[in-house]
Parts: C-alpha cells; sequence; structure tokens
C-alpha cells in the first residue's frame, strides 16, 4: 500500500533534491526496497505521479532510472511492474556480499576507535527500540546505516562503492527476512558481536562474524524459496 498523497507537487524543492525526477526516483526506489511497493506489482503511472504531487514527465525519467537499476521491468503492452525477486539472483547478490563485506570489516576493526564503536553501538540501540516499536522502515533504514558506517572506517573506497551497489540489489531481500521478529533479533545479536570484535581489535574474528552474518541471511532466503530460481517473495 502506497503512503498518502504528497501534500505539495513542489516536494522536491522542498527536501533539497535538485529535480522532481531524482525526488521521485528515490521515493519509488526506497518503497521498492521496502517491499511497500511488491515484486511483480504492476505501476499505475497516474496513482503514482498523484501519490507523489509530480506530473508524470519526472515520474517517467525516475521509471528509466529504475528500470536500469533492474528495481522495475517494463513489457510490451504491460507497462511497468515492480522486478520479481528470486533465488538465483539472491544467490549471486549474496555471494559477492560474503567476499567484500568480510574484508571491508576486517579492514575496519584494525583502525577503528572508541568514538567510531560508541557511534556503532547508538545504531544498533537505536535499531533495537525501531524493532521493539515495529517500526520496520526505521529498522531497516539503519540496518544499512550500521554496514555503511563500519565499511566506511576501511578506506577502501572502490570496495566501499562496491559494496553500496550490492547493497542496493539486496535491499528488497533483506526487507524479507527483517520482517521475521525471530530473524531481526538474530540480527541485532549478530551485530553486537561483530563489535564486540571490533572493539577487540580481532579483525579475523570480525570478518568471520560478518561472513556468518550474511551466510544466515542467504539461508533464510533457501529456506523460503524452497528450490533455486523460485519466486521468494510469496
Amino acid at each position: 500500500m502506497l503512503p498518502p498523497r504528497s501534500k505539495s507537487s513542489d516536494a522536491a524543492g522542498e527536501t533539497g533534491y535538485r529535480t522532481k525526477a531524482e525526488w521521485a526516483y528515490l521515493q519509488v526506489r526506497g518503497w521498492i526496497q521496502s517491499g511497500i511497493l511488491e515484486p511483480e506489482e504492476r505501476l499505475d503511472q497516474e496513482e503514482l505521479a498523484a501519490r507523489l504531487g509530480i506530473s508524470r514527465i519526472p515520474l517517467r525519467q525516475a521509471l528509466v532510472k529504475l528500470q536500469s537499476d533492474g528495481l522495475i521491468v517494463s513489457r510490451p503492452h504491460a507497462g511497468a511492474t515492480v522486478a520479481p525477486l528470486s533465488l538465483t539472483d539472491a544467490e549471486d547478490i549474496y555471494a559477492a556480499r560474503a567476499v567484500l563485506e568480510p574484508m571491508l570489516t576486517e579492514a575496519a576493526a584494525a583502525t577503528m576507535g572508541e568514538e567510531a564503536i560508541g557511534e556503532l553501538r547508538q545504531i544498533v540501540a537505536r535499531q533495537e527500540t525501531a524493532g521493539e516499536a515495529g517500526d520496520r522502515l526505521l529498522f531497516l533504514d539503519l540496518d544499512r546505516e550500521f554496514h555503511e558506517r563500519l565499511y566506511h572506517g576501511a578506506g577502501y573506497r572502490i570496495s566501499l562503492d562496491l559494496v553500496n551497489r550490492l547493497r542496493d540489489l539486496s535491499e528488497r531481500y533483506v526487507a524479507l527476512y527483517q520482517g521475521d521478529a525471530q530473524r531481526s533479533q538474530a540480527t541485532l545479536s549478530e551485530h553486537d558481536e561483530i563489535l564486540g570484535h571490533c572493539a577487540a581489535r580481532d579483525g579475523a574474528a570480525a570478518a568471520a562474524a560478518m561472513r556468518d552474518h550474511i551466510r544466515h541471511g542467504i539461508e533464510y532466503l533457501r529456506k523460503r524459496a524452497g528450490a533455486p530460481g523460485s519466486d521468494i517473495s510469496e
């Protein structure tokens, strides 16, 4: 279900974005990644434009970019739909994450100071509060913030850019299992474990804990799908 209609057609300018198309792109991308717009859901451009408070021209520009990101697909006579989720794609994304993210975690742990550890602990505490309040969208935002803040400490700019692209692709899959209360609680415990190793400057242990963290995510998706190539959105 889409959020309420925007109160102003000047929403892009009011929120500091350069163009309405850029603002629309980020809004619709967020709805797709969080599961508000579900896999294979048909996108009614008239309704989306009304919800965003913009005309269809910037919306179409946003949809073109979302298609290039692989988040929507366009078929003749069928219009645009949200791209499906499949275990095959998830396996690909998570295999790459399992290589890069532990590497960044180990590098960050070697240089991470008390201030950075404290910031990360605050993020986990806020994430726990969001989970207790049932605020799934905030929980997901803080999950992304935790990982980004942690990896930033590694100082590997190109690898970080690659991971951010992979995280963009995996966000919809993360939203699936973070909707499971037991998995969300496990996420918090795993974040605490990773931080504990970072605080001890044990990069190898932190990397192993991150590798396990990513593995638990794909294992959940495998159980949900049942077979490679299956639709895992149901």
